[in-house]
């Protein structure tokens, strides 16, 4: 609930203001809303359910979430186009809202036999905010930090390119605002369409596996955006993009539970959001860095590289967790 209250804020104020300082407080403000409902998302599926369903069940999640990111990305090129640049995020400060009273029932306290019951999410998300419980479970828990290190790059690669594609679709490639909407409705199309596969896949290869192949087929895609040309080619790539990405969340999720107990799951999911987070925000800044000193299709190029380095402490990561469970 409170994610979806500061989400709706950060977006009706930008629709209210755009400049540099409110910006800031805009996608800082977002930022600090996706922190605290990923990882209480994950730790909710974790905790109630069995390591060995884990992967579809996050697929199911994720199935849910990129749908509604497919729909919202065509509305909001029709919307740019119809109703101005800003309406989207009026819109999406609207649907925060909604999505914030419907999360009402879940976190108000409720009684039984008369006496006030408080949430579990409550303590979960004290855990999450828990920053020496989370440095506890690190050192404590070599395959967890080994796991951290190897997603630093990956999340690195993956932020020097995806703050930018709705802009070179529309510098480089040249579509207007709605063809930009429909080209990410592709990416989010992919992901809904390979998530639960994928799921699968990783349920029966092991979620470490998964992640090295994802990784390798990540790098791959990424850089043959380069060679969209149009709307037909850049929603095409886009959609073996977003089938790439399919492979990630599901293995990601299950593994951080696999490599936790249950008791450490939040500090553990709170420690790779940390990690994901700083590359995301070193892989932003130097993607729009590289855009403007080298051209727009250098994220592209050095992305991928970025994302290779997670290849080799993976493979390692996977050798060590296949040992652990031979013991």
């Amino acid at each position: 609930m409170i994610s979806a209250i500061l989400a709706a804020v950060a977006w009706g104020t930008l629709y209210l203001r755009i400049d540099l300082g409110v910006s800031l407080f805009a996608f800082v403000t977002a930022g600090l809303s996706l922190a605290l409902f990923t990882p209480n998302s994950i730790a909710v599926i974790s905790e109630r359910h069995s390591s060995r369903l884990a992967p579809i069940l996050f697929a199911v999640f994720y199935l849910s979430t990129w749908g509604g990111a497919a729909i919202a990305s065509v509305l909001a090129g029709w919307a740019s186009e119809n109703a101005g640049a800003s309406s989207p995020l009026l819109i999406a400060s609207l649907l925060f809202v909604l999505s914030g009273v419907a999360l009402v029932r879940s976190v108000l306290p409720h009684t039984r036999d008369g006496v006030p019951s408080t949430s579990p999410s409550t303590g979960r998300t004290g855990r999450l905010l828990d920053i020496r419980g989370m440095i506890a479970s690190v050192r404590s828990n070599s395959l967890l930090s080994f796991y951290g290190f190897a997603l630093f790059f990956h999340a690195f690669g993956f932020s020097m390119i995806t703050p930018y594609l709705s802009l070179f679709a529309d510098k480089v490639v040249g579509l207007d605002m709605t063809g930009v909407g429909l080209v990410m409705a592709a990416w989010n199309a992919g992901l809904m369409v390979g998530i639960v596969p994928w799921g699968w896949v990783s349920t029966k290869m092991g979620s470490e596996v998964t992640l090295v192949g994802h990784f390798v087929l990540s790098a791959i895609s990424w850089f043959t955006l380069t060679l969209s040309q149009d709307l037909a080619s850049t929603a095409a790539l886009m959609f073996l993009f977003g089938l790439v990405g399919s492979m990630d969340m599901p293995a990601r999720r299950a593994l951080t539970g696999e490599l936790a107990s249950k008791e450490k799951l939040a500090e553990a999911t709170g420690f790779i959001e940390l990690v994901n987070g700083m590359g995301g925000l070193l892989g932003s800044v130097l993607g729009g860095f590289v855009w403007e000193r080298l051209g727009p299709a250098y994220p592209f190029y050095i992305g991928p590289l970025m994302t290779l380095i997670s290849v080799p402490p993976m493979l390692k990561l996977a050798s060590r967790v296949r040992s652990a469970a031979k013991r």
